[in-house]
């Protein structure tokens, strides 16, 4: 059943089939010989250093969300596209703008390099048009305190100190900055000072990152080698920190940049890809390097035959940061394109996105979204890159593909060339460059440049050639499938039934509509059947996903797994183990960090979730907490004091958790079923 669909759609240019083994036709050979990966690199070093030149307080050379610095490389990027001779368009869209003056660090009379975190609180500036100062001298734009070693930040760490009202927190980051400026924050701190990272940061590493508007207090970030002098004088005797950063914050725009060449038999159907260029540091990795790949495809497409569907290059801005106050501030360009263009999304081919390109690693690893992941392995088989790079799941939340397929409910794919968490501890990973004044341009860091190069070639020619278009309804019906036998074994007391009868009926129609395209041989009939499925798949994949930053997760995966979580910490409190009950707890909703914090800490996490124009709260992707009672039982129960007590309490947070888990039973049979009545619906010849 699975990849029918994809098998008739792989028709090249001569209007061959591809064979089962290995091929690439003469007319793809052509446009893959065409890139040029020099030309490439001189793109990527332009754009990183050429560009912007500044001192920002969040960073020397970052581009910000809004900025005038982010706008400029719009520009350039936008006089590269009408080199090209691409038709141009820009597009505009609101983001929380802050605009950093240099930070002024010192200590025991020495200046530290230090950036400010964004959207942390400087120790003076405006606030939309309003003035505040939070410092002790200089009228209020200096901060003059006592710094004190915080460990990692947690509560336990507050423990040995006593009263740090006050007083500057040094903090070793372990867990997001956040959290940890929350527990900072309700200890009565004046300012939070951080450094380091999981993973092997060179020691001058400045590691920036969103703290997504936790703005109580400052919070400036240092490197590991002056945290060590700074706890090297700590232990001498008393350590006095003077800091001084404005911060102002107003509202703004930032921009999308647009090139297209239009289709010449299918214009409205499309074929993206896509980059962002708003940054921290120089970043030529992230994503100068994706910027250049999109330019290089578009220089090789507009000279090539003209494109039978419309081709469109994007450089979204705000990727890195720029929502309006939301916990999920990243993704603002793109995610602004998708809710302004569903007539796109809807039919939207195919796209590649590139976040990073081209990195020296020996691994790669290619997410793409459920329906597509049988064109990729295809593409690189034909590459000869099968045993290169690994194909995974589902994209993910980190990068502007998640917008596009996640939310928009296309075809998406992506190429990283190390494996997010998983590899933040080997020294070759770009992770010990990531957000980091280090991410300037090494020509010997892009060994790999030519893979992201071909692949996205290929595959936005053949998405473009393809008769049918490769939508594998049977790969999805599977994934839901094993997602929900999984989910099933958790919950035995919750019914699954009606969601897998919608999944057989489910399954049972896309396995007549593959028999059906088998005698599809016209463009006509194809362009009806392709627009209906593109269709389908856009009203249907949203609502299967939760949001992820590691694979493609089913709706009901996390209240299964909370669901178990609760039903053992039910039996281990009513068994009167409190330890064996606490630590189940932590395996639910935000307590596996909230465990670390203080009870007002937690609370101020758990409110901030609730902040407006998060991405995640489309499409129910984002999980519902079973309520903030739960720190209060956790504690109780790690005190021991009477855990059986709390199983009342417990069981209404099953209720909860099973009620949740439920509603999105009934979403993902509700989705199911309108796509089997849709899948009935397909004009088949």
């Amino acid at each position: 059943m699975k990849g029918f669909l994809y098998l008739l759609s792989a028709l090249t240019f001569a209007g061959m089939i591809h064979s089962a083994t290995a091929q690439i036709t003469e007319a793809e050979r052509k446009i893959l010989d065409s890139l040029d990966s020099s030309q490439t690199k001189t793109t990527l070093r332009y754009l990183s250093e050429d560009v912007v030149s500044n001192r920002s307080g969040a960073g020397a050379g970052s581009a910000i969300s809004g900025s005038e610095d982010e706008k400029a490389l719009a520009d350039a990027i936008e006089k590269e596209m009408r080199d090209i001779g691409l038709q141009v368009s820009r597009e505009p869209f609101p983001v929380r703008f802050y605009d950093y003056g240099e930070v002024s660090l010192t200590a025991a009379g020495r200046k530290l390099p230090a950036i400010t975190l964004h959207s942390s609180r400087g120790t003076w500036g405006s606030r939309d048009g309003v003035p505040y100062y939070k410092g002790n001298s200089e009228d209020g734009q200096v901060l003059e305190a006592d710094l004190v070693d915080a460990g990692e930040g947690l509560a336990a760490d507050y423990e040995p100190l006593g009263n740090v009202a006050g007083k500057v927190v040094l903090v070793k980051r372990t867990v997001w900055p956040s959290l940890a400026i929350s527990e900072a924050a309700a200890q009565g701190a004046v300012a939070a000072v951080f450094f380091d990272y999981p993973g092997e940061n060179p020691d001058d590493a400045l590691k920036q990152d969103s703290v997504q508007y936790h703005d109580a207090i400052p919070a400036v970030s240092i490197s590991k080698q002056e945290a060590a002098l700074l706890r090297d004088a700590l232990a001498a005797g008393p350590v006095e920190i003077s800091l001084e950063n404005r911060v102002d914050v107003s509202y703004g725009f930032s921009e999308n940049v647009i090139g297209s060449i239009q289709g010449s038999e299918i214009p409205d159907e499309y074929i993206a890809v896509t980059a962002h260029h708003d940054r921290w540091f120089q970043s030529a990795q992230d994503d100068c390097a994706g910027v250049a790949v999109m330019l290089q495809l578009a220089r090789v497409f507009q000279q090539a035959p003209p494109p039978r569907r419309s081709l469109l290059f994007i450089s979204f801005g705000s990727e890195e940061a720029g929502g309006l106050a939301t916990q999920s501030d990243w993704l603002t360009g793109s995610y602004a394109f998708v809710k302004a263009h569903p007539e796109i999304t809807s039919r939207l081919a195919y796209t590649f996105n590139v976040d990073g390109a081209g990195w020296t690693a020996d691994q790669g690893y290619l997410f793409a979204t459920i329906d597509n992941l049988s064109f990729q392995r295809r593409l690189l088989s034909d590459l000869g890159l099968a045993e290169k790079i690994e194909v995974r799941s589902g994209v993910t939340s980190w990068v502007d593909a998640w917008s596009l397929g996640g939310i928009g409910g296309g075809a998406v794919s992506y190429l990283l060339w190390f494996d997010g968490f998983t590899n933040y501890q080997n020294p070759g990973s770009f992770s010990r460059y990531y957000h980091t004044q280090l991410d300037v341009y090494r020509p010997e860091d892009y060994q790999n440049l030519d893979h992201d190069l071909r692949l996205g070639a290929l595959g936005v020619l053949r998405s473009d050639q393809a008769l049918l278009l490769p939508i594998d309804f049977g790969e999805i019906a599977s994934w839901v499938d094993s997602s929900m036998a999984a989910d099933a074994a958790k919950a035995s007391d919750v019914s699954f039934e009606n969601a897998r009868s919608a999944l057989r009926d489910f399954q049972a129609e896309v396995m007549r509509i593959e028999r059906g395209v088998a005698a599809v041989d016209s463009a006509p009939s194809a362009k009806l059947i392709n627009r209906w499925l593109m269709k389908i798949r856009h009203d249907l994949v949203p609502w299967l996903l939760r949001n992820s930053t590691q694979r493609a997760v089913l709706k009901t995966s996390p209240y299964a797994s909370e669901l178990e979580a609760l039903a053992q910490a039910r039996t281990a409190a009513a068994a009167g183990d409190g330890k064996a009950a606490a630590a189940a707890l932590e395996r639910v909703g935000g307590m596996y960090s909230g465990k670390l914090v203080s009870q007002e800490a937690f609370l101020a996490e758990y409110l901030h979730g609730y902040g407006p124009g998060n991405w995640g709260t489309d499409f129910e992707q984002e999980s519902r907490s079973v309520g903030p009672e739960i720190y209060a039982i956790h504690r109780r129960l790690e005190e021991r004091a009477n855990p059986r007590a709390e199983v009342p309490r417990i069981r209404e947070l099953e209720a909860r958790a099973r009620g949740h888990l439920t509603e999105s039973l009934f979403i993902i049979a509700g989705k199911l079923e309108a796509a089997t009545r849709a899948l009935g619906e397909t004009p088949l010849p």
